[in-house]
């Protein structure tokens, strides 16, 4: 029969005539035979041992307590879990009050981190801290690791380091690296050291090797540093800042710095940047880029501010992949502030900073006021005269916004829009515009109808201080100029929808079961109208496009049909133990309809022998269609009834077989169009196909394919291979395009992403 004792509240006791523990959760013993002796003051037990408290326990073959220092001796399958690591020796020694002591031919597994620390010498040195000797450092399980790092003495931290000495990387116990020394992450925190490097390879750049060093300074703030080696250019330096210091703030800047090997003339550039008349003469290349969302004095005052310089027009072109690349920003970008930047291939980078602020009493107000500054590249490194350059800066722009607020007392909604800018540039006009444009509506609601009919007064006002040409050339009285043009809208839209019921061919027998129970068919006409009159106004200075308001009479109708179904299944519910019906409803197909006349082309009487009149603008049809997870389809196609054709189209199906594979289908196309209003003169057909396939074990594959058929020319094709294993990933990247070859390997050593 098993004995039960209470070693620490008991055992003091007896040898105390007070219990300093007594408040506190004793540990307890069981074991084959316990051996209690008063002197020398210590208590054996044989077999089976059993030491717990709570979650946590002591097992082996035998054990020695020493009551009056709370130390135990433990030999023999020794196991050991204390809160969540766990302990494995043949032989080991513990103080129970302060979690210290050691294990012979031991091995510590940390659960949360799920990291494996074996050796000949293990020592827990704290709570949570440890030295050890000749050990085996790894995330794998099993005899036979994947990978591991063998260490002659080391340091362990939990929520901290390891740091190890003379550490041999090994796979399969096959030593293949060795490093002197070696700082290992074993936390699930953030961690500063050195990040596993991104190694590549390119036709264009040669070899490619970053090594990222990530530093945590506190809480809110953290920085990387990259030193990215390309063997055709040289070496890349980058650094990445990031802070949080509270909820409603964060920002991110980045800045990469190269010294190119060389220049690149016309002749010398890849060839898709020939043909521009634009060289590169600079050899000191950068990329400041950021992005930062905050507040000013009160979180009241929203601060956004934009960041976007680069040295020349092909470098974002040139490091468009990897740690340091235009791709991994932009999704950074997106991902962290929802804001993008222009593409890699666009000559302009737009920077704004901008202050706001709403108020809701007594009315719905906005005020939005920034700096926008465009850097324009084909001004860069003397390519055009920076003396002529027209580029428009808007120092500054203040928006003053009166959101839709009902007049008090009358059936009417107000709102406008003002907007006072200051453009300037270094060539060209300059000057203030103000921009007011106030309108009124009358909101008409019945049970079956509603009509809005508005009407709205664009004032402008331009006070120039600089003209494009000789400013003693113009009368003064140009100095100051004006415009008003008044608008008309009229919106009205009706809902009509029917509900049809299935129940009646439905059955749900089993729990699980799943079947549609109702369709909801719900359909939505609506027509806008709205009217501009021409208006001269070529004696203006032109700005942007509210300089130059076009004229329109245009009607636009629609119909929205959307169908919604619910879908009943018979679950169990715990607690009554009886079945119950959960229902989910989903909009499965959105089928839109639109189509416009244009009054104005009807009466068009201009170039009648060259372009026939054609007022129907042509019919886009707009469908979304994702019945189960299986199927998804979203298409919309533009068809000329002129032309007796589509004229554009954008079609993208998702076949998925959930945690298998998916496969998707793309076509976008335009067609050349040569009409009045409309000139396109090149036909667009590219065709997107992918697939990824997680059906085969610990494999992964995803495959891309991007071809212009009209040119029948490949545009890209990547296959991604990743082989997933349970304490490691490995990715083969290949990349081909029509300009350029990249391979890349990727290694992710599970919860050891730094070295």
């Amino acid at each position: 029969m098993r004995c039960l004792y209470r070693l620490i509240i008991l055992l003091s006791c007896l040898w105390h005539t007070t219990c300093a523990f007594a408040g506190e959760i004793p540990w307890q013993l069981e074991a084959d035979r316990i051996v209690g002796k008063k002197y020398p003051g210590v208590v054996e037990a044989f077999g089976s041992v059993l030491l717990f408290k709570g979650d946590d326990y002591l097992q082996a073959d035998y054990a020695r307590f020493y009551p009056d220092t709370h130390w135990v001796y433990l030999r023999g399958h020794v196991k050991v879990k204390w809160e969540q690591d766990y302990l494995q020796a043949e032989e080991a020694e513990f103080d129970l009050k302060n979690k210290v002591g050691w294990l012979k031919k031991g091995q510590i597994f940390l659960a949360r981190e799920h990291i494996y620390f074996k050796g000949e010498q293990l020592e827990k040195t704290g709570k949570n801290t440890y030295k050890f000797k000749e050990a085996t450092v790894t995330s794998c399980d099993g005899e036979h690791p994947a990978w591991s790092l063998k260490t002659s003495e080391g340091e362990l931290t939990i929520d901290g380091y390891a740091t190890l000495w003379h550490p041999r990387f090994q796979v399969k116990n096959k030593t293949i690296l060795y490093f002197p020394y070696a700082i290992v992450p074993v936390k699930t925190k953030r961690q500063s050291g050195l990040l596993i490097p991104q190694i590549s390879h390119s036709n264009r750049l040669g070899l490619n090797i970053n090594q990222p060093y990530y530093q945590v300074i506190d809480e809110e703030n953290d920085f990387t540093i990259f030193e990215n080696y390309y063997s055709q250019k040289g070496v890349m330096h980058g650094l990445e800042f990031r802070h949080t210091p509270n909820l409603d703030t964060k920002g991110l800047w980045r800045f990469d710095y190269l010294k190119d090997k060389k220049e690149a003339s016309e002749t010398d550039e890849d060839s898709r940047f020939q043909g521009d008349g634009l060289i590169r003469p600079n050899t000191d290349r950068f990329w400041l880029r950021g992005k930062f969302n905050g507040y000013l004095f009160s979180p009241e005052w929203k601060t956004k501010i934009d960041l976007d310089l680069v040295s020349d027009q092909n470098y974002l072109r040139e490091f468009d992949n990897g740690l340091s690349g235009f791709k991994r920003s932009r999704k950074e970008f997106l991902k962290q502030f929802g804001r993008d930047i222009e593409d890699n291939d666009d000559l302009t980078r737009t920077n704004t900073l901008s202050l706001s602020k709403t108020w809701a009493d007594p009315i719905a107000l906005g005020l939005d006021a920034r700096v926008v500054y465009t850097q324009n590249l084909e001004y860069a490194n003397n390519n055009l005269d920076p003396a002529q350059n027209p580029t428009l800066q808007r120092l500054p722009e203040l928006n003053l916004d009166i959101y839709k607020t009902p007049i008090a007392g009358t059936p009417f909604e107000f709102e406008t829009r003002n907007q006072l800018v200051y453009f300037w540039r270094e060539y060209g006009t300059r000057g203030y515009r103000v921009d007011l444009h106030p309108k009124i509506s009358l909101p008409i609601k019945t049970d079956y109808l509603t009509i809005i009919p508005g009407a709205g007064w664009r004032q402008t006002i331009y006070f120039i201080d600089k003209f494009e040409n000789d400013p003693a050339a113009r009368d003064t009285q140009h100095r100051q100029q004006s415009r008003g043009i008044y608008d008309l809208s009229l919106s009205a839209n009706t809902e009509l929808f029917r509900v049809y019921d299935l129940e009646n061919d439905v059955k749900l027998e089993h729990p699980g079961q799943s079947e549609w129970t109702k369709i909801k068919h719900t359909i939505t006409p609506k027509i806008d109208y709205t009217y501009i009159p021409e208006k001269d106004q070529e004696d203006l200075p032109d700005f942007d496009s509210v300089d130059r308001i076009q004229p329109e009479d245009e009607l636009t109708y629609s119909l929205i049909n959307l169908f919604t179904r619910r879908k009943d299944t018979l679950v169990a519910d715990a607690e009554t133990n009886k079945t119950i019906v959960d229902k989910n409803y989903l909009d499965f197909l959105r089928l839109k309809l639109e189509q416009s006349y244009d009054f104005r082309e009807a009466r068009r009487n201009r170039e009648l022998d060259n372009y026939s009149r054609r007022p129907f603008s042509d019919l886009l049809t707009d469908m979304t269609l994702k019945p189960e997870q299986y199927l998804s389809l979203t298409s919309k196609t533009y068809y000329s009834f002129y032309l007796n054709k589509i004229t554009e189209h954008e079609h993208l199906v998702t076949l998925s077989w959930p945690q298998k594979m998916s496969v998707w289908f793309g076509l976008d196309f335009q067609e050349i169009i040569d009409e009045y209003k409309r000139r396109r003169e090149n036909r667009i057909k590219i065709l997107n196909l992918g697939s990824r396939i997680d059906f085969i074990p610990d494999w992964r594959i995803k495959l891309l394919y991007r071809k212009d058929l009209e040119k029948e020319k490949e545009l890209s094709r990547t296959i991604f291979l990743t082989y997933l294993h349970q304490c490691f990933t490995l990715d083969f990247i290949f990349e081909r395009t029509d300009y350029e070859e990249r391979y890349e390997i990727r290694l992710n050593l599970l919860n050891l992403g730094s070295i």
